[in-house]
């Protein structure tokens, strides 16, 4: 077998035991991670505090302002319908790790990620 051979196997063989332990470590901190929640904010206040891990299903409803469909669904939340001109909170996307905001301002209502540790 020529020397290059054996580099290129080698180096083969490394990366792919770098990759599996990645994952391992990975699959190892996500079991030791904190419940992550979605809060949802109305009107300046909190309105509910939901598990990602959950699905559920929330509709915001007020006979002056309108509504707003609220999905938690495999660890994340998004909103699906909302009676809004511009839309921006349906287009927002979905929602599964801190930092992020769906905001629909029409409606002055705030969705975001919580640790357990915040």
């Amino acid at each position: 077998m020529s020397k290059q051979k054996r580099n290129l196997i080698a180096f083969a063989t490394l990366i792919l035991l770098i990759a599996i332990g990645g994952l391992l470590f990975q699959r190892y901190r996500a079991s030791k991670e904190p419940a992550v929640y979605a809060v949802i904010q109305y009107r300046g206040e909190v309105y509910e505090k939901l598990d990602l891990s959950k699905d559920t299903e929330l509709c915001i409803e007020d006979d002056i302002v309108g509504y707003n469909v609220i999905w938690i669904e495999d660890g994340a939340v998004y909103v699906s319908e909302a009676d809004c001109p511009d839309q921006i909170c349906v287009q927002s996307g979905a929602l599964s790790e801190t930092g992020g905001v769906i905001a629909c301002l029409p409606h002055d209502l705030l969705i975001y990620i919580e640790s357990e540790e915040d």
